[in-house]
């Protein structure tokens, strides 16, 4: 039979499997890369938080410390002259707490809190560039979107809370500052002075030599 009768001959081409040229991989690089950072700006995140935790609950014990102080030397009656004025200790020391306060409230929003704000910044923007290809990292997003609490019609952000923390424990220190400076301390009678000034005036009335008749 001729190649006539036997109808045309189809030439299929060669079937070769797809060559990698070299992106896929490289592209799986790139991601496992951005995961490496995004993970380590995270620990970034929270070493910092943790920090900032850490001064808060210090301020606390420090506040509950010196409330607890002031307290006793309030019972004991002590106090000091300060530029002719009669100053409580327990009204000094809560004032000084406050001024601790003041600090650790430098400490932390003026400065860790502040690094936590660029970490914070830095994981954003790693997962708005990669929301696509890895739309489960989003965790900073999350948080960012879930922290600020609204208060009747205050919408209270971290930076806000923090602010309202520290204004909380100052106030209620130079509250009881003031309470306590207003306290009147109030003497015992002793053997000295049981009969009080009365009878100091009438001792005093009295020609020298005698005494005042014994009460019976």
């Amino acid at each position: 039979m001729s190649e006539t009768e036997q109808g045309p001959v189809i030439h299929e081409p060669d079937q070769q499997p797809p060559q990698s040229t070299g992106d896929d991989a490289l592209q799986q690089a790139d991601m496992s890369h951005v995961i490496e950072v995004w993970k380590t700006t995270i620990e970034v995140q929270q070493h910092f938080n943790d920090l900032e935790l850490r001064i808060r609950n210090y301020s606390v014990t420090l506040v509950v410390a010196l409330v607890g102080l002031a307290g006793l030397v309030l019972k004991e009656q002590i106090q000091f002259s300060l530029w002719g004025y009669n100053v409580k200790l327990g009204a000094a020391l809560l004032v000084l707490g406050a001024c601790a306060v003041f600090a650790f409230w430098l400490m932390d929003r003026c400065w860790y809190h502040r690094l936590l704000y660029g970490a914070v910044a830095h994981a954003l923007s790693i997962e708005e560039a990669h929301k696509n290809e890895l739309p489960e990292m989003g965790l900073s997003t999350a948080i960012k979107d879930r922290s600020p609490l609204g208060v009747a019609f205050l919408r209270l952000r971290s930076t806000s809370k923090l602010d309202l923390f520290y204004v909380m424990l100052a106030g209620a220190l130079l509250l009881g500052a003031w309470l306590t400076q207003q306290a009147e301390f109030k003497r015992p009678p002793g053997p000295g002075n049981a009969n009080g000034p009365a009878t100091e005036q009438a001792g005093a009335a009295l020609p020298e030599g005698e005494h005042p008749p014994e009460r019976h």
